[in-house]
């Protein structure tokens, strides 16, 4: 299990959100000190995805969502 983090984001997996929530969670990071789940960067290779998700947005003192364009479906 991955360790608890301040921000949990969610995004659809397309190539642009990897970008701007890569560049928000560098900053966040870097600004805040926080410390931010997503989910390429934190989930580790065959833990169960369901519950890893889970037990991060439960623990995350905030969560933030990415559209972008057509994925606010």
């Amino acid at each position: 299990m991955s360790e608890p983090r301040d921000i949990f984001i969610s995004y659809r997996r397309r190539k642009e959100n990897l970008d701007i929530t890569g560049r928000i969670t560098d900053n966040l990071e870097f600004v805040f000190g926080t410390r931010v789940y997503r989910d390429i960067d934190s989930l580790l290779t065959g833990e169960n995805f369901q519950n890893e998700l889970a037990a991060a947005v439960s623990s995350a003192l905030a969560a933030f969502a990415a559209v972008h364009g057509t994925g606010a479906t």
